[in-house]
C-alpha cells in the first residue's frame, strides 16, 4: 500500500512547466531526433494547428435587416 503514493508530484511541484510548454511545438528538428512515435506525432500535430492558426481571415458583415424570422405559410392544394 502507498507506493504509488511516494512518486506522484504535487501541484506545486509544476511552477517550471506553462501552458506553452504543453500546447506549444518544441523549437527541435523532428527527423533527427530520436523520439518515441506517439510524441513525433503529437509535436507534427503541433506545428500543423500553429500554422493554421496564424492565417488571417476575412471579416465577414451580414445585414441582417434583410432576413425575415417570420414562418412562411403556404396554401393547401
Amino acid at each position: 500500500k502507498g507506493k504509488g503514493k511516494k512518486n506522484r508530484k504535487k501541484k506545486g511541484d509544476r511552477v517550471s512547466s506553462s501552458i506553452d510548454d504543453v500546447f506549444l511545438p518544441k523549437d527541435i528538428d523532428l527527423d533527427s531526433v530520436d523520439m518515441d512515435e506517439t510524441e513525433r506525432e503529437v509535436e507534427y500535430f503541433k506545428r500543423f494547428c500553429l500554422d493554421s492558426a496564424r492565417q488571417t481571415r476575412q471579416r465577414l458583415s451580414i445585414n441582417w435587416s434583410n432576413f425575415s424570422l417570420k414562418k412562411a405559410t403556404f396554401a393547401a392544394h
